[in-house]
């Protein structure tokens, strides 16, 4: 079986990792996020604002832009937000966000989308 098997399965292996090679060639690979649903945004944070993991928003439009807010203070802005949320921000007006991942460093926030 030993030597056997590899030869016949040698075609089927190089199939396989070639398929895992093409998939790292793709345009989308620094993009494609596997663990996350299309439901997130990415929130630019004002100066000085401090978030938690959990905080709940509400995102709406605010003159030509779509923003987050707590209670009445304004606390980002989405600045490239997806078709989704647009089209729910323009049928509903407001819509509940969770902020799911932090970082102060670079001032953003991942926010995901409670539809």
């Amino acid at each position: 079986m030993g030597v056997d098997f590899c030869q016949r399965t040698e075609n089927t292996i190089k199939v396989s990792r070639d398929k895992d090679r093409i998939a790292l060639t793709q345009g989308d690979l620094f993009t494609r996020c596997f663990e996350s649903p299309a439901d997130y945004e990415l929130l630019k944070l004002e100066p000085g604002v401090a978030l938690q993991v959990g905080d709940e928003v509400n995102i709406e439009w605010q003159a030509d832009r779509v923003v987050a807010v707590m209670g009445d203070r304004v606390i980002g802005s989405v600045e490239k937000p997806c078709q989704a949320l647009r089209e729910m921000l323009d049928e509903y007006g407001i819509v509940g966000g969770r902020v799911d991942d932090y970082h102060e460093s670079a001032g953003v926030a991942e926010i995901e989308i409670i539809p």
